[in-house]
């Protein structure tokens, strides 16, 4: 007859009692209603405690659950109806069906065979659309466009094959708020790098931690502002204290990411070998730093980032952060704790990310938290200065060059990114601009 191992062993077997004991020698059908998971020196009142019911019938207080082994059984206390007990036969069923959510099966595995899904006909199509938006007027959409059906069938065969290789990107340098290098890919590549990001994007943000903000879909710069401020307040409901913000900037971000410590965060979640090899194509194993400007970079960046999240969440055991890619907030009620929290971040960030900070201040929010181009009070939000003369001097340049479109898009996006601050004068300043040009009675005095 099969034997079936019985954990958590019988109370009334001596030593042989605890949640580290099991019976070898029982058969399937023995329920064994004395089994329990308790150590044997745990509550011994609940030994007695059997008593009999409102019904008069006596009170059922062990049952047997099986568990993801089918010939095991794992006892569980079962006094009466609890939530507890639901939730431990769901997840005992779930265990047992398969049936888990999706994030815990994205959480849990290796993802294999990701490029037939990569290079799936529907993938490209929605890559192909989510390339072209706002670019319609560009030339590379435009060629792209003649003979798009082609093309594409074209870039998913080489993929397939592995003959496909990117072509070189265009460079150019922005110059606010600081310069910096940006590198364009073509129009093609930049379908293939949204077809790839479409399939292995939500494996890697399905491990990101819920304080990370920068490039992902539902969140952003205004969310992590509205949440750093809404941090703010319950802190100080919470302690009665004055709350201080540590802010840290790291230096050439993107630059500096070491592609060795980042091929081993892919690596630990991607085992397709085709997948990887397309993955190279845009992002090499060694060196240092990925490029400014492609879609890869930009999951890259939030990627390499969690390791600075989980170390505050798991190593630190603090929440209270906001992390928008390379900018990040600390807030806490003990001023002396940030900085020495600066201090062990900062030989943790150059130990295991190769980062350094370029600047960092620890003040009290009162004095406002300078973020997402915003200036955070708990009461209310300010756009940045420097912000604001950049913008007034853009509208005054456009207008210089006659360039009207310009102007009326850039204003139109001003005047969105205002409406997150506290700032009802400069937008009625702004709007009343926009009218005038939409009108074309503006005149630059």
């Amino acid at each position: 007859m099969e034997r079936s191992p019985l954990f958590g062993a019988n109370w009334n077997n001596g030593s042989n009692a605890g949640s580290r004991a099991s019976n070898w020698n029982n058969a399937p059908s023995n329920s064994n209603s004395n089994i329990s998971a308790r150590g044997v020196s745990d509550d011994r009142q609940s030994i007695r405690r059997r008593g009999y019911g409102p019904s008069g019938r006596p009170l059922k207080l062990w049952s047997a659950i099986p568990c993801l082994l089918r010939e095991t059984h794992i006892r569980v206390c079962e006094t009466g109806r609890s939530a507890a007990k639901a939730n431990i036969e769901t997840c005992a069923r779930h265990l047992l069906t398969g049936r888990t959510s999706n994030r815990d099966a994205i959480l849990a595995k290796k993802h294999r065979n990701l490029i037939a899904q990569i290079i799936a006909p529907e993938n490209f199509e929605r890559a192909y659309r989510k390339a072209a938006k706002g670019r319609r007027s560009a030339a590379g959409y435009l060629h792209f466009k003649e003979q798009d059906a082609a093309l594409l069938s074209k870039l998913r065969r080489g993929i397939q094959e592995k003959t496909y290789t990117p072509g070189a990107p265009r460079e150019f340098w922005v110059h606010e708020p600081k310069p910096r290098p940006i590198s364009a890919d073509p129009f093609r590549d930049r379908v293939v790098q949204h077809a790839l990001c479409n399939i292995i994007a939500p494996i890697f943000e399905a491990g990101m931690m819920p304080q990370s903000y920068a490039c992902r879909k539902g969140r952003g710069a205004h969310s992590g502002a509205v949440h750093t401020q809404a941090l703010i307040r319950r802190m100080q409901n919470a302690t009665g204290r004055r709350i201080y913000a540590l802010k840290t900037d790291f230096s050439k971000y993107f630059y500096s990411i070491q592609r060795p410590t980042l091929w081993k965060l892919i690596d630990a979640k991607v085992t397709c070998k085709h997948t990887r090899w397309l993955i190279e194509r845009f992002t090499a194993r060694e060196g240092t730093g990925v490029l400014i400007g492609r879609l890869t970079s930009q999951l890259w960046g939030g990627v390499y980032g969690t390791s600075i999240d989980r170390f505050l969440a798991q190593t630190v055991k603090t929440s209270a952060f906001v992390r928008y890619m390379d900018d990040l907030v600390i807030l806490s009620p003990d001023y002396r704790y940030l900085h020495e929290l600066r201090s062990r971040l900062g030989e943790h960030c150059y130990r295991t990310l190769g980062l350094t900070f370029s600047k960092w201040n620890v003040a009290p929010v009162e004095a406002g938290v300078n973020f997402l181009g915003y200036r955070i009070f708990p009461g209310y939000k300010l756009l940045r200065k420097d912000s604001v003369q950049r913008a007034r001097r853009k509208i005054i340049s456009y207008t210089r060059a006659g360039d009207v479109n310009a102007l009326r898009k850039f204003l139109a996006a001003w005047i969105g990114h205002a409406q997150w601050a506290d700032s009802r004068n400069l937008i009625e300043s702004l709007s009343r601009t926009q009218r005038a040009i939409l009108e074309e009675r503006y005149v630059l005095a």
